[in-house]
Protein backbone atom coordinates (compact mmCIF):
# COMPACT_ATOMS: atom_id res chain seq x y z
CA UNK A 1 0.00 0.00 0.00
CA UNK A 2 1.13 3.29 -0.92
CA UNK A 3 1.81 6.07 2.02
CA UNK A 4 1.23 9.64 1.49
CA UNK A 5 4.89 11.28 1.82
CA UNK A 6 5.37 14.78 3.48
CA UNK A 7 6.66 17.64 2.96
CA UNK A 8 8.52 20.77 4.62
CA UNK A 9 5.67 22.14 5.52
CA UNK A 10 2.91 19.65 5.38
CA UNK A 11 2.37 16.36 6.99
CA UNK A 12 -1.01 14.88 8.38
CA UNK A 13 -2.43 14.86 11.50
CA UNK A 14 -0.49 12.34 13.05
CA UNK A 15 2.73 14.62 14.29
CA UNK A 16 0.64 17.47 14.97
CA UNK A 17 1.36 18.69 18.30
CA UNK A 18 0.33 21.56 20.87
CA UNK A 19 -3.37 22.70 21.64
CA UNK A 20 -5.74 25.26 19.40
CA UNK A 21 -4.61 28.91 20.66
CA UNK A 22 -8.02 30.53 19.44
CA UNK A 23 -11.55 29.76 18.75
CA UNK A 24 -14.62 27.49 20.32
CA UNK A 25 -12.33 24.86 20.80
CA UNK A 26 -9.21 26.86 22.48
CA UNK A 27 -6.92 24.49 24.20
CA UNK A 28 -8.00 21.01 22.64
CA UNK A 29 -5.41 18.94 21.16
CA UNK A 30 -4.45 20.52 17.36
CA UNK A 31 -4.15 16.36 16.23
CA UNK A 32 -7.58 15.42 18.04
CA UNK A 33 -8.97 18.13 15.84
CA UNK A 34 -7.48 17.87 12.86
CA UNK A 35 -8.43 14.05 13.04
CA UNK A 36 -11.70 14.71 13.19
CA UNK A 37 -12.22 16.84 10.28
CA UNK A 38 -10.31 14.08 8.18
CA UNK A 39 -13.16 11.84 9.72
CA UNK A 40 -15.92 14.34 9.14
CA UNK A 41 -14.62 14.66 5.39
CA UNK A 42 -14.53 11.16 4.66
CA UNK A 43 -17.90 10.87 6.36
CA UNK A 44 -19.64 12.71 4.72
CA UNK A 45 -18.19 11.81 1.46
CA UNK A 46 -18.47 15.87 0.42
CA UNK A 47 -14.99 16.01 -1.76
CA UNK A 48 -14.55 16.74 -5.04
CA UNK A 49 -13.44 13.69 -7.77
CA UNK A 50 -9.61 15.16 -7.09
CA UNK A 51 -10.21 15.46 -3.22
CA UNK A 52 -11.02 19.11 -2.59
CA UNK A 53 -12.59 19.21 0.05
CA UNK A 54 -14.24 22.60 0.06
CA UNK A 55 -17.97 21.32 -0.61
CA UNK A 56 -17.36 20.26 3.19
CA UNK A 57 -16.69 23.71 4.05
CA UNK A 58 -19.62 25.40 1.75
CA UNK A 59 -22.18 23.00 1.11
CA UNK A 60 -24.64 24.48 -1.46
CA UNK A 61 -22.83 28.20 -0.93
CA UNK A 62 -20.54 29.49 -3.95
CA UNK A 63 -17.21 30.55 -3.03
CA UNK A 64 -18.06 34.09 -3.08
CA UNK A 65 -21.05 33.61 -1.11
CA UNK A 66 -19.05 30.94 0.99
CA UNK A 67 -16.60 34.04 1.59
CA UNK A 68 -19.24 35.92 3.07
CA UNK A 69 -20.19 33.21 5.74
CA UNK A 70 -22.88 31.49 4.13
CA UNK A 71 -21.39 28.00 4.04
CA UNK A 72 -23.45 25.51 5.03
CA UNK A 73 -21.29 22.04 4.63
CA UNK A 74 -21.08 19.08 6.62
CA UNK A 75 -18.25 19.85 8.02
CA UNK A 76 -18.13 23.54 8.41
CA UNK A 77 -18.09 23.95 12.03
CA UNK A 78 -15.15 20.96 12.66
CA UNK A 79 -13.37 22.51 10.00
CA UNK A 80 -14.08 26.26 12.02
CA UNK A 81 -12.67 24.84 14.72
CA UNK A 82 -9.44 23.50 13.04
CA UNK A 83 -9.27 27.26 11.51
CA UNK A 84 -9.41 28.25 15.19
CA UNK A 85 -11.99 30.53 14.15
CA UNK A 86 -15.39 30.77 12.46
CA UNK A 87 -14.87 33.80 10.08
CA UNK A 88 -14.99 32.41 6.80
CA UNK A 89 -12.11 35.00 5.68
CA UNK A 90 -9.89 33.30 8.21
CA UNK A 91 -10.83 30.14 7.45
CA UNK A 92 -9.63 30.47 3.61
CA UNK A 93 -6.56 32.43 4.87
CA UNK A 94 -5.88 29.04 7.24
CA UNK A 95 -6.29 26.41 4.81
CA UNK A 96 -3.19 26.55 3.57
CA UNK A 97 -1.28 27.61 6.89
CA UNK A 98 0.36 24.94 8.12
CA UNK A 99 0.27 25.74 11.91
CA UNK A 100 -3.45 25.36 11.43
CA UNK A 101 -4.73 22.18 12.08
CA UNK A 102 -7.17 22.50 8.78
CA UNK A 103 -4.39 23.05 6.77
CA UNK A 104 -3.11 19.76 7.85
CA UNK A 105 -6.30 17.89 7.55
CA UNK A 106 -7.09 19.42 4.28
CA UNK A 107 -3.92 17.81 2.92
CA UNK A 108 -4.29 14.70 4.98
CA UNK A 109 -7.15 13.71 2.64
CA UNK A 110 -6.05 15.39 -0.47
CA UNK A 111 -3.48 12.81 -0.13
CA UNK A 112 -5.09 9.92 0.47
CA UNK A 113 -8.19 10.77 -2.16
CA UNK A 114 -5.39 11.10 -4.65
CA UNK A 115 -3.80 8.15 -4.00
CA UNK A 116 -6.99 5.15 -4.05
CA UNK A 117 -10.24 5.09 -5.05
CA UNK A 118 -12.33 6.80 -2.53
CA UNK A 119 -14.11 4.26 -0.44
CA UNK A 120 -10.29 4.19 0.31
CA UNK A 121 -10.78 7.55 2.39
CA UNK A 122 -14.06 6.43 4.26
CA UNK A 123 -11.50 2.68 5.10
CA UNK A 124 -8.58 4.53 6.20
CA UNK A 125 -10.29 6.09 9.12
CA UNK A 126 -12.35 3.25 10.46
CA UNK A 127 -11.95 3.13 13.94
Amino acid sequence: MRKCTSDQLFADCKPMTGVLQGGRRAGASKREVCEAVVACIGGASCTSETGDPRRCYCGTAEDGACLGGSGDGPCKAVMEDAAESTSSSDVASRWTEPQFALAQAVHEVGCLKGMCRPECLTSALAP
